[in-house]
């Protein structure tokens, strides 16, 4: 790559990174139920900026929304760690098709399940927090597979009837990553008695949450997907951006 390329990738990096960290502290003023509003956009991190600017915008965006905003700060001074997990699972999941880096994914995703569940207080909502969990990870590696169909990490022409359906379970796996590493963090750090709840309070919650939660995020993977196919069939054929981006 010559220098004048090399420049100009390196400022659509920055560029894109900055409109999707102001946006991610725009959506952190809005109160969300035990999640921010800013996770809406966290698996589009990953999907258009990669593995590497992708977390590293979520950083940034969630770190000053976390402090400009703390009455929706929903994990305390923490709320801006999960989605860093959420855009990364989901750029490395839309890079998979040239790497076995999913299997990181993969790893981690079981492991924070597990965290969750070995947890005196998380076993006792385990069914009810962990199902849709263990369904984001029965769907990486099918997901890591039409990622390679749909060529998106190939550099070569993009097969829409893939490309649709992989971009939005890698942004399901996404926002479940993001899900799994919030309620590790409000599990160990005992960040419910932050908010007055005792323990015994906790299932009626988690059961309510069975099926709001993960409706959810099923919306969150099909606005993803609207919003994602467009931008990369737009940027294929202007031919300003090939992906994967970092």
């Amino acid at each position: 790559m010559t220098g004048g390329k090399l420049k100009t990738r390196i400022t659509i990096v920055v560029s894109l990174m900055s409109v999707f960290a102001a946006l991610d502290v725009a959506l952190s003023a809005l109160p969300g139920w035990w999640i921010s509003w800013a996770a809406i956009i966290k698996p589009l991190y990953g999907i258009m900026l990669g593995p590497v600017a992708g977390p590293c915008a979520a950083i940034i965006g969630g770190i000053i929304g976390n402090f400009i905003w703390p009455h929706t700060a929903v994990l305390a001074v923490f709320t801006w760690v999960p989605g860093i997990l959420g855009a990364l699972a989901s750029g490395i999941i839309v890079k998979g098709g040239k790497s076995h880096l999913w299997m990181f994914v993969l790893i981690v995703h079981a492991v924070l399940i597990s965290a969750f569940y070995l947890h005196p207080v998380g076993n006792t909502v385990a069914l009810w927090a962990l199902y849709d969990k263990v369904i984001a990870l029965a769907l990486i590696f099918p997901t890591v597979k039409m990622v390679k169909k749909s060529r998106i990490s190939e550099g070569e022409s993009l097969d829409v009837k893939w490309l649709l359906p992989a971009l939005a379970l890698t942004s399901f796996i996404g926002t479940e990553a993001d899900d799994i590493t919030g309620n590790v963090i409000f599990m160990y750090l005992e960040l419910y008695k932050l908010f007055g709840i005792p323990p015994e309070a906790l299932p009626p919650l988690y059961v309510a949450g069975a099926v709001i939660m993960p409706l959810q995020r099923v919306l969150v993977a099909i606005i993803a997907t609207l919003v994602a196919v467009p931008l990369f069939k737009a940027f294929e054929k202007s031919a300003l951006i090939r992906w994967p981006l970092t």
